[in-house]
């Protein structure tokens, strides 16, 4: 008896602080994703041109948008995969000691598994909309970045350059090319240091170049109507 008093308080601790600390980490993850993508909405008022809204000025608050991404994740994956685990081991502890828990309301089995499990919803909730806000605001800005320089792609040499010094071992990109592969290249370099989860780091990439595909097959019959109608056929 005297064993089972004893450890029957520190369940019941064990427990609240554990429901302290998780409220404390969601609360920083949260405010502080957020609070990242609202500085860089600030700061990316002005008009866009090439020269105003370049992926370099991006970088520094798109690797903090995808820090708070890639670490939600990985905590909203283990939560996932370790709270069904965690609720069978400490349901076989209980039944193997007959221990209760007279800190939480109710004191029973019944009540701690509730506590655990509202909270670990609770916490998948929060991290869900962490992840899926960074990564709205990821595609975003980089889509801003894209959509000033993809135009420029209909007015450039579809071919590469011939490189005629005797040095240079392959044909350069046209220089408007060259700008939206950067701007592929440089969101890749952000993924993967900040090791992104592959499935979310491939949805990001998959949205640009949709986007891409739909921005550039939308100028193209903007641009073709535009030809249409000044043509003596069109008149």
């Amino acid at each position: 008896c005297g064993s089972e008093s004893s450890s029957q308080p520190d369940a019941g601790r064990l427990t609240n602080r554990g429901g302290v600390f998780e409220r404390a980490l969601l609360s920083r993850t949260e405010s502080g994703g957020f609070g990242v993508t609202r500085g860089l909405c600030l700061g990316s008022q002005e008009p866009l041109s090439t020269a105003s809204f370049t992926m370099a000025g991006l970088v520094p608050d798109l690797q903090h948008i995808l820090f708070w991404m890639s670490n939600s994740v990985e905590l909203l994956y283990f939560i996932q995969q370790k709270c069904p685990l965690y609720m069978q081991s400490l349901e076989e502890e209980l039944d193997a000691t007959g221990m209760a828990v007279p800190l939480l309301p109710g004191g029973s089995k019944e009540s701690l598994f509730s506590c655990t499990l509202s909270a670990s919803e609770e916490a998948m909730a929060v991290l869900e909309e962490v992840v899926l806000y960074a990564f709205q605001q990821c595609v975003y800005y980089v889509s801003k970045s894209l959509y000033v320089c993809l135009p420029a792609l209909l007015e450039c040499p579809p071919f590469q350059l011939e490189c005629r010094e005797s040095w240079c071992s392959a044909p350069r990109l046209p220089e408007e090319l060259h700008r939206v592969v950067s701007i592929y290249q440089a969101t890749l370099d952000l993924l993967r240091p900040l090791q992104v989860h592959p499935e979310i780091a491939a949805q990001v990439l998959a949205y640009l170049f949709f986007f891409s595909g739909t921005l550039l097959f939308n100028q193209l019959l903007d641009k073709g109507e535009g030809q249409g109608a000044d043509s003596p056929q069109g008149r």
